[in-house]
């Protein structure tokens, strides 16, 4: 990845942080054209008969997609009966409030979404966005990591991800309904979650009235 380096100490200045941004924004928005012929080549169905097949078959496709992929859940069962989540990220068009076409260049100032999708025997799948995160979260995120290329600012989107695992995805991941799982019910001051570096994602309620959190900002980790 031929990615800019920026060469300011300390956390990079907003200009040059709104430049790494747009450029991860764009390398994502391009690699993920890739996700689905992998997903589709890497699962074969007549070798998930049985959890050890099913286990088996979700690892190829593990392989398979490398980093294109947050995480693959496996629900195992018996003849064939199993559920299957996967988690990626995707680029948002804001000012269409929908996910970017793959096949045209991302929009201006786009943002992150979170997708969720599930899979079952029938490999039909069906997909959800869980969680935004703003723009300016992303800016704050690379910024609070002191991060100065694309793939040290995707690094950072992982960590991202995982502070907010066990909103987003335990609950559904571990069986419950999407629509009855308790993870999409803050508090009214939001969630405040700690980042492996010490920053804080504050992370609320998406306020257009969809099941969705949105991911606001990053704090300093001395912030109130």
């Amino acid at each position: 990845m031929n990615a800019p380096v920026i060469q300011s100490l300390g956390a990079p200045p907003d200009r040059h942080a709104e430049r790494i941004v747009d450029e991860m924004l764009t390398w994502l928005h391009t690699r993920q054209r890739e996700i689905w012929p992998r997903a589709k080549g890497s699962l074969r169905t007549q070798q998930m008969g049985n959890p050890t097949g099913q286990a088996r078959a979700v690892e190829r496709m593990r392989k398979a997609m490398g980093d294109l992929v947050l995480e693959l859940k496996l629900n195992p069962g018996k003849r064939g009966r199993y559920e299957l989540y996967m988690v990626n990220w995707v680029v948002v068009d804001t000012l269409r409030n929908k996910i970017a076409d793959l096949m045209e260049p991302p929009p201006a100032l786009s943002a992150l979404a979170l997708t969720l999708a599930m899979s079952d025997r029938a490999q039909e799948w069906r997909s959800s966005v869980p969680l935004i995160v703003t723009r300016h979260a992303i800016i704050r995120l690379a910024q609070r990591a002191e991060m100065r290329t694309v793939e040290d600012l995707y690094k950072a989107l992982r960590m991202l991800w995982w502070a907010l695992y066990d909103l987003v995805i335990k609950d559904v991941a571990s069986g419950r309904s999407p629509d009855n799982a308790t993870w999409c019910e803050p508090p009214d001051c939001g969630w405040r979650l700690r980042l492996d570096n010490g920053a804080i994602a504050v992370v609320g309620r998406d306020e257009d009235g969809a099941r969705r959190m949105i991911v606001k900002t990053i704090l300093e980790g001395d912030a109130p």
